[in-house]
């Protein structure tokens, strides 16, 4: 297990792995978030298994990536903060001949080309100009003090029209292999939290998933709300928060969000999914016993390593609320 949360060096193996992904014969090569553990496993894509040693002593091939998406003319050039505001503006967007097409190829673009750190939609929020997130330097203080998501707030109208996300699903879903899995999941989350419906595109999402590649609370969380049932990734995803690895990384809201997303699948539907509860509670007190709660903040000391990468001892990563409420 990772002792500092994954070095520069270990992150920039990470990259180069997803960059240039290998193969031999059916087996493919999959990698570790750096915060766990850098560490190779093989995926066998027919029998749906998975080994940490290499099955073969054949030298691995290098797959062909998918070409990169191109963009040109102002759709490229303009700033995120700038988009933001002209999707605003439907008047603008009809000026410059904007269509739900060519800013669905931007905002597919965007999850493309970003490199994640951490599982934390507060890393996405600044290149997701879909999302209308109020600019620093806001004056409204209470609205800030309340959060994005707070009681009463509208989460369609702090989103693009459902236009742009269809157009969104159709793109992506054809290039799932070129978007690393952490963004996938929040762009899966944009839709949830935008009420938007895309079963299609969360269908084929949770296949490429369960591909020996899986995120894990945020994204059962984003089924659950969509009200859309994929046996295996729920099955999976159940079988993984078992594991001492997995279930030892997960924050207070990880375990909320887990929690919820089974309530609502509901028992009898697998071994794994009816042993959750009792091993989700298991862990809960060795996670909340060591904080204070007669401070708004978790103490980072009892969190897992990345938590050391940022802040002091009181603190999370900017921006980051670790509210135990």
């Amino acid at each position: 297990m990772s002792k500092d949360g994954g070095s520069q060096e270990e992150f920039e193996e990470y990259w180069k792995w997803f960059k240039e992904p290998r193969q031999v014969g059916e087996w493919i090569e999959r990698r570790s978030h750096p915060q766990v553990n850098l560490l190779p496993y093989w995926y066998h894509s027919l029998s749906d298994e998975t080994v940490f040693e290499a099955p073969s002593t054949e030298e691995a091939k290098v797959l062909e990536p998918l070409e990169p998406l191109e963009l040109q003319g102002p759709i490229a050039s303009l700033s995120v903060p700038e988009l933001r505001s002209k999707l605003q503006d439907p008047e603008e967007l009809q000026r410059l001949e904007f269509t739900d097409a060519l800013l669905a190829r931007r905002a597919v673009w965007e999850y493309e080309t970003f490199i994640p750190r951490v599982l934390s939609w507060h890393d996405f929020q600044y290149n997701t100009f879909w999302f209308f997130i109020k600019e620093r330097g806001s004056k409204d203080r209470r609205e800030e003090k309340r959060g994005y998501f707070g009681p009463g707030a509208d989460d369609s109208k702090m989103f693009a029209h459902e236009g742009f996300f269809m157009e969104v699903a159709h793109l992506a879903s054809q290039r799932l292999e070129r978007i690393h899995p952490i963004n996938l999941v929040y762009l899966l989350w944009t839709f949830t939290r935008a009420g938007v419906q895309a079963h299609d595109f969360f269908n084929k999402a949770a296949d490429h998933f369960c591909n020996g590649l899986l995120p894990l609370c945020t994204l059962v969380w984003c089924f659950s709300r969509q009200r859309l049932r994929h046996q295996r990734l729920f099955e999976k995803a159940a079988v993984e928060l078992q594991r001492t690895l997995r279930v030892r990384s997960l924050a207070p809201r990880n375990f909320q969000n887990t929690m919820i997303a089974y309530r609502w699948f509901g028992r009898g539907h697998h071994e794994a999914v009816d042993a959750l509860p009792p091993t989700l509670a298991q862990w809960l007190p060795r996670l909340l016993d060591g904080h204070d709660e007669r401070t708004p903040k978790l103490r980072q000391k009892p969190f897992f390593t990345h938590w050391d990468l940022v802040g002091s001892s009181t603190e999370g990563p900017p921006g980051v609320n670790l509210s135990t409420s």
